[in-house]
């Protein structure tokens, strides 16, 4: 959709419970993280639903956070109109991976890591399928560290422990990609699921605190069935780079301000093509990596994405030169 001025495209939270085979939830409306470490318009959470399908929580949008999306739009729109904001050839992304572990669970290994990283670059440099529009990103593990804190493990969205384990782990600046693998959960007052992950948006937020909180079973080789090659990372990353879920304005004109991605009423918890949950023009992008399919199913950004990635990067993360 158009990347004019629009309605703030909200987070969805969805739960994980514990039960068999998972599946991704369908939400009863847009939902916005309260108690965030940034504001709630600066992070995207994603999470597994194993079981009965659970509505996640709905929060009001405040205006000072529509405001905030707005000024982001018209930045965009600068960058786009730009004669210095031509896609950039090339960037080479560097990622820090902090593992955090306790002591009966070590955490993902080194070589999970690095085939994380890989599936990571493969998906934005235009692989997975022949309709996924090539990016401009590719992404390098500059470091890897494990830490070993019992709080931190589990750490709660926007909690203390979420808040100092950024803080005290957090390396490079707005141009480096933190990765903190954990156990992720909800905000206390949500309740106790557990989350696929969660983002920063480029746009918000202090520099100490960017980066994507990434459940260990997500990996590739991970425990959460459907969800286990890895293609959380790319999907939160899609949102660290400023996109946003191809729902997150429902059925408008505004949708995800991406103009190629047909506007979407509800999130796909399936791989069913022809699926339409909207009456505007286009069927449901059950295809795409920042709708919410399994795995399997995700493998494409649209050219109008991986253009929304290459603007937020000029205007958010792009170095001083």
């Amino acid at each position: 959709m158009s990347t004019s001025t629009g309605r703030l495209a909200a987070l969805l939270v969805l739960v994980l419970c514990a039960a068999p085979a998972p599946a991704l939830a369908v939400p009863a409306a847009e939902a916005v993280v309260a108690g965030c470490a940034t504001s709630a318009a600066s992070a995207a959470t994603d999470a597994p639903l194993t079981g009965a399908r659970t509505r996640g929580p709905v929060r009001d949008t405040a205006p000072a956070e529509l405001g905030e999306l707005g000024e982001v739009a018209r930045t965009l729109d600068r960058a786009a109109d730009a004669d210095d904001a031509a896609e950039p050839e090339q960037v080479t992304v560097d990622v820090h991976v902090h593992v955090i572990s306790t002591r009966k669970h070590r955490g993902p290994t080194r070589l999970r890591v690095r085939k994380q990283i890989t599936v990571l670059s493969k998906a934005y440099a235009g692989g997975q399928s022949a309709e996924n529009e090539a990016s401009p990103f590719t992404f390098t593990l500059r470091s890897f560290e494990r830490v070993r804190n019992v709080t931190w493990y589990s750490a709660r969205i926007g909690s203390t422990a979420d808040q100092q384990m950024r803080r005290r782990l957090h390396r490079g600046n707005r141009a480096d990609l933190n990765v903190y693998v954990l156990q992720p959960r909800l905000p206390r007052d949500q309740g106790n699921q557990q989350l696929l992950g969660w983002s920063t948006f480029p746009w918000s937020g202090a520099a100490s605190q960017d980066g994507i909180s990434l459940h260990q079973a997500s990996l590739p080789g991970g425990k959460f069935t459907g969800f286990d090659l890895g293609d959380t990372l790319v999907h939160e990353t899609g949102h660290w780079l400023g996109l946003l879920h191809t729902f997150s304005g429902g059925c408008t004109e505004e949708n995800d301000q991406v103009e190629d991605t047909p506007a979407q009423a509800s999130p796909s918890d399936t791989c069913v093509e022809g699926t339409d949950t909207c009456d505007l023009p286009g069927l449901d992008p059950v295809h795409n990596f920042m709708d919410y399919p399994p795995d399997a199913c995700m493998f494409m950004f649209t050219p109008g994405q991986v253009a929304r990635m290459s603007q937020a990067w000029t205007s958010y993360r792009a170095p001083a030169t």
